[in-house]
């Protein structure tokens, strides 16, 4: 689980694309269980719990045709993450008393591409469409071993990161509250996954003096 808070920059190339750059920050989050052998009667837990970090990206939007009210278009983007100095512990039911805890680094990029249908009514917009994804990344984790409390050893493990489920939809909404500002919900499901998130935009060239 992650959450990401973006600051977004967007220039209009012409009426019916554009190019944006984002900024901001996000952590990660995880809380996992999993059996340690095939006829463990009780599962292990896992817990990962991460500081906000650096997030930034890139990505393109166009409209390709009009048709009445209806739009289609798309959009890619890349988006780089690496949340804070992340925290993790494992314990194991079946061996009370010894728990591994410790520290993660982990980072990973974001990249998707899609295609969405809008519907425009008066101030309004309702879009859908599918969407493709990778996201690839890589962890690492170092810690100690204890028992009873007691240190008992280090513990060091890396791995790699990416996606179970490549394909997906996407939707959301948008409201043009005046000529200078609007505001927006949308979400993306997979199989295997599900985002949800809202914001809010100006248009500098309507709010400057003299414009």
């Amino acid at each position: 689980t992650s959450r990401m808070v973006f600051a977004n920059l967007a220039y209009g190339v012409c009426d019916n694309w554009d190019l944006f750059v984002r900024i901001g920050t996000a952590d990660a989050r995880d809380h996992a269980v999993a059996r340690t052998a095939p006829f463990s009667a009780s599962p292990g837990r896992f817990r990962h719990d991460g500081d906000y970090g650096l997030a930034c990206g890139f990505g393109t939007r166009a409209t390709f045709c009009y048709w009445g009210p209806w739009q289609f278009g798309g959009t890619t983007q890349i988006t780089w993450l690496d949340p804070g100095k992340d925290r993790f512990a494992w314990s194991d039911p079946e061996v009370p008393g010894s728990t591994v805890s410790g520290s993660a680094d982990a980072d990973l990029w974001h990249a998707q591409a899609g295609l969405a249908v809008t519907y425009q009514i008066d101030a309004f917009r309702f879009w859908a469409g599918p969407f493709v994804q990778f996201v690839r990344g890589h962890f690492d984790h170092s810690g100690q071993t204890f028992t009873d409390g007691l240190a008992t050893g280090s513990f060091t493990s890396s791995g790699d990161i990416e996606e179970t489920s490549q394909a997906g939809v996407h939707f959301g909404a948008l409201w043009q509250v005046s000529r200078k500002a609007n505001c927006w919900i949308e979400g993306q499901y997979t199989s295997d996954s599900w985002v949800f998130g809202f914001g809010a935009a100006v248009v500098p060239s309507r709010i400057l003096p003299g414009r």
